[in-house]
């Protein structure tokens, strides 16, 4: 029986760390190379460098920063201290953007409060004649959204924000995409621990959440071509609250036809932005699963693609998450290990 590995979860367990085990199996894998369950223990000093790692975990250091890179979609990103962890939950976000722009010819993208740069590198993974820019403020995070892009081709801009959309060119971007910070200040107030232990620049969206959806909407429209889009991840409960940060809108389900859009278009003067509002939700039991799942469909798309070139305006699109899959760190199995027990191929 593998001890070390055994009073590892243990520990973890006994510290209230969520999957436990899952995070044991991980940190053996990352110290010894090997995995734990098939092997019969550690050496002195691999069993010196998993006690440490351990107590790091049990005192509710995320997972990610310990091991310096998580899983993105198909590929790896570093991670560590100072930038916030790439979660499964915003691939709905970039399977969205990927979605919009696959019929698009090298459409250019900004990834605005960038992190780690997971967002604009699966657009510009999956669609290589993007153009992508990746844009963030922090200078902790800025080494990892460095090293990330890094052979890439995407570019990365350390810029505010909030100043940023001053220096962009009218009518210039097809796609705007970003995970702002968007916690409330009672959210903030009761994060949980690893969350706590991530950067707060990445958490903290104001007293109600709002604040940068407010800049986005109000100061990067006119940076986005007719019929751009503005692709925003949102928490679980905000949908109507960024909406009523807009002008005008129309809210539109997937069964709406080009010719009733246009109706109710019609009848709103000064139409700013028409909404897709869809629902991107991971269940418990989607954890784990190599590509999220949304409610969308071509033909929306292509209706609003439609509509909103006959009007000439951008198109905010929201993906709205559920609240469990957001109110805990994600501990989503890595490539190999989902191979190892036989999830894919």
């Amino acid at each position: 029986m593998n001890t070390a590995y055994q009073s590892l979860c243990a520990r973890l367990m006994m510290a209230g760390v969520p999957d436990a085990r899952f995070d044991a199996v991980q940190l053996y894998k990352f110290v010894t190379g090997r995995d734990p369950r098939l092997d019969n223990g550690p050496t002195p000093d691999e069993a010196s460098s998993l006690r440490v790692l351990g107590e790091r975990r049990a005192a509710r250091e995320p997972l990610q920063y310990l091991l310096g890179e998580w899983d993105f979609m198909d590929f790896t990103l570093k991670v560590g201290r100072g930038v916030l962890c790439p979660r499964a939950d915003s691939e709905v976000v970039c399977e969205a953007a990927i979605e919009l722009l696959k019929d698009a010819e090298a459409p250019v993208v900004y990834d605005l409060c960038a992190g780690t740069g997971c967002l604009g590198l699966g657009i510009a993974r999956h669609l290589p004649g993007a153009a992508v820019t990746c844009v963030e403020k922090s200078a902790d995070a800025w080494p990892y959204l460095t090293a990330n892009v890094a052979g890439t081709g995407v570019q990365a801009v350390q810029d505010d924000i909030f100043t940023y959309y001053n220096r962009l060119p009218s009518g210039g971007a097809d796609l705007i995409i970003s995970n702002p910070p968007y916690l409330t200040a009672e959210e903030m107030a009761h994060l949980m621990p690893e969350t706590a232990r991530e950067p707060a620049m990445a958490l903290d969206g104001g007293a109600d959440g709002l604040d940068f959806y407010r800049l986005l909407t109000a100061h990067y429209r006119d940076a986005l071509r007719p019929g751009g889009w503005l692709v925003l991840e949102i928490g679980c409960a905000q949908a109507a609250d960024v909406l009523n940060e807009l002008p005008l809108y129309v809210n539109q389900k997937a069964s709406a036809t080009v010719a009733e859009m246009e109706t109710l278009a019609r009848k709103v003067p000064g139409l700013a932005l028409i909404v897709v509002d869809y629902l991107g939700k991971i269940s418990p039991g989607d954890r784990g699963r190599i590509s999220s799942r949304y409610d969308y469909t071509t033909e929306i798309s292509g209706a609003i693609k439609t509509l909103a070139r006959r009007f000439r305006v951008p198109v905010l699109t929201l993906a709205q998450l559920n609240r469990e899959s957001e109110a805990r760190q994600d501990h989503r199995p890595q490539l190999s290990d989902l191979r190892d027990t036989g999830a894919i191929e």
